[in-house]
């Protein structure tokens, strides 16, 4: 069909009388053979499968197809009908609501490390490792500036074994991280072989960067009380945390809020173990100085309001119980329940649920997670308090709690 062309780029002349699975199935994806499956009994079908085009382009198709009998007089050969839908658009989407639920939590759980005292030294990791899971890039690093120097001093790493703490990144304050300091806003590199305002270091060159995204951490208040304390070989706490990756055009359009937000905080958890040091020494209370902190902790529950869906943390157990630890107000208006009525045993949830979905639910859910696998994206039917049936998508990520 004309919509086959579009999708494909074949034309009927290119494709009748050839294998699909010559034409747009993946070599590594053959499993997409089993949609042939239900054409002998004319049983409809469907799956979620990534197929490539005419010019190499791979991308998620839905496909939906059905069997049906090819009208030869004394034959029983039977053909497939199928029909697909680009699911592009779609796939982003939900990886956009993913990212940033996750990022609200990675940018909570930063927080409390910061109020709990936790060393400069593992938070800068943990905003490090934490921007790099959650934009899933190749590497990431946080490079600090000095004062006295222009190239900054990396002080934590993801994904770069040759480049070592403590040590100046050659070129650097010639590149990205200096173009972010000197024009005091956050940098997009989609590809840094189109890129005209400065150039790549050498070091982005053997690791074989195409992408980048750097913001800002802390600020130059920051900056001049760090001048005045002497912490190690760190002069300046003020710096760049930057994601990399080795694939042009892959930097999410979405991710500046996250990595600001990560950003923020790692800035006021430096001002804030810098003011601790100096009011240590001094014997001065440190609750004022630590008070931003605590309010950035509680601006995950602010962030997930803007969520349009309903987001909750459920604790599951080995022995197949749970309970739901968080429920976010949205429940309210989409599922006629409040958040109180959710909170504890997961059984209070489950008795919503379409009685013909529960089991549907369970697998979907409880067996991937027994296996350590974040659970596809799936739909059930939920019975409002109010007699109302509404269907519901749900995305989920696994998070494993510390020491398991």
């Amino acid at each position: 069909s004309r919509g086959a062309q579009q999708l494909y780029g074949y034309d009927a002349g290119e494709a009748v009388g050839r294998k699909i699975v010559d034409l747009i199935t993946l070599e590594e994806n053959r499993p997409a053979l089993s949609l042939r499956a239900g054409a002998p009994t004319g049983r409809p079908g469907d799956a979620e499968v990534e197929v490539h085009d005419k010019q190499g382009r791979v991308f998620p198709v839905y496909v939906r197809h059905r069997g049906v009998s090819l009208g030869v007089p004394g034959s029983a050969s039977r053909g497939l009908i199928s029909v697909a839908i680009d699911i592009t658009a779609r796939r982003d989407a939900e990886r956009a609501i993913r990212r940033r639920a996750e990022g609200q939590e990675e940018i909570a759980a930063l927080g409390r490390l910061a109020l709990k005292g936790a060393p400069l030294e593992d938070l800068f990791d943990y905003a490090v490792g934490a921007a790099c899971r959650v934009l899933s890039s190749d590497c990431a690093w946080l490079g600090e500036r000095s004062p006295d120097a222009s190239d900054p001093v990396l002080i934590a790493e993801v994904g770069w074994p040759d480049q070592k703490t403590g040590e100046r990144i050659a070129g650097e304050g010639r590149s990205l991280s200096g173009y972010a300091v000197r024009s005091q806003m956050p940098v997009v590199v989609q590809d840094w072989e189109q890129e005209l305002r400065f150039a790549p270091s050498s070091q982005r060159l053997a690791r074989k960067v195409r992408s980048s995204v750097g913001v800002l951490v802390g600020d130059r208040g920051v900056e001049r009380h760090a001048r005045s304390a002497s912490v190690g070989h760190r002069d300046s706490p003020f710096g760049v945390l930057e994601v990399q990756y080795t694939q042009s055009h892959a930097v999410p359009s979405d991710c500046v809020p996250f990595l600001t937000g990560l950003a923020r905080v790692l800035g006021e958890a430096i001002r804030s173990w810098y003011a601790q040091d100096m009011i240590r020494s001094q014997s001065s209370s440190l609750e004022a100085m630590t008070e931003s902190l605590r309010s950035l902790v509680s601006d995950k529950e602010r962030l997930i309001e803007q969520i349009p869906g309903v987001v909750v943390v459920c604790e599951l157990q080995f022995d197949g119980s749970g309970r739901f630890v968080f429920v976010s107000p949205q429940s309210e208006a989409i599922l006629g329940l409040a958040p109180s009525e959710l909170l504890g045993d997961i059984a209070r949830f489950l008795r919503y649920v379409h009685p013909d979905d529960r089991d549907l639910l369970h697998a979907a859910v409880r067996e991937p997670a027994a296996c350590g696998l974040d659970p596809p994206p799936f739909e059930f039917r939920l019975m409002r308090p109010d007699g109302a049936e509404v269907w519901l998508r749900g995305v989920s990520a696994l998070v494993h709690a510390e020491g398991e």
